[in-house]
């Protein structure tokens, strides 16, 4: 039965990603729309460095093992950033943004305009 307490469990699943360079696959879990606001809000600003340290602050808060546990602390972003590659990184920031975007076909289908 469908209440408040079944609505509010966090129901955002891991999605396995190969990452080669890392020998191995980690899981990413959807953002936040918290998340995704800030992060667009953050994206407009000329400030490269500050869009950097979002982007990799994001990262460190979805990259997870397979239960959904976090792998990196959000202290972790700065090394990260420094130690990574840059083509890594925007691939799995890349593939982090497609998995928190709404669907706009499914979103049509659901907004409440379209009833």
């Amino acid at each position: 039965m469908m209440n408040k307490q079944s609505i509010l469990v966090n129901r955002r699943c891991p999605v396995p990603v190969d990452v080669p360079e890392w020998d191995g696959t980690v899981y990413l879990v959807p953002m936040s729309l918290t998340d995704l606001l800030f992060l667009e809000q953050t994206n407009r600003k000329d400030d490269a460095h500050q869009r950097a340290e979002s982007t990799a602050l994001m990262l460190v808060r979805y990259i997870a093992n397979k239960d959904g546990s976090r792998i990196f602390d959000d202290a972790d972003a700065p090394k990260l950033i420094e130690t990574q590659s840059a083509t890594v990184l925007a691939n799995l920031f890349a593939k982090l943004a497609e998995i928190s975007q709404p669907n706009p076909e499914t979103a049509e289908k659901n907004s409440v305009s379209s009833r």
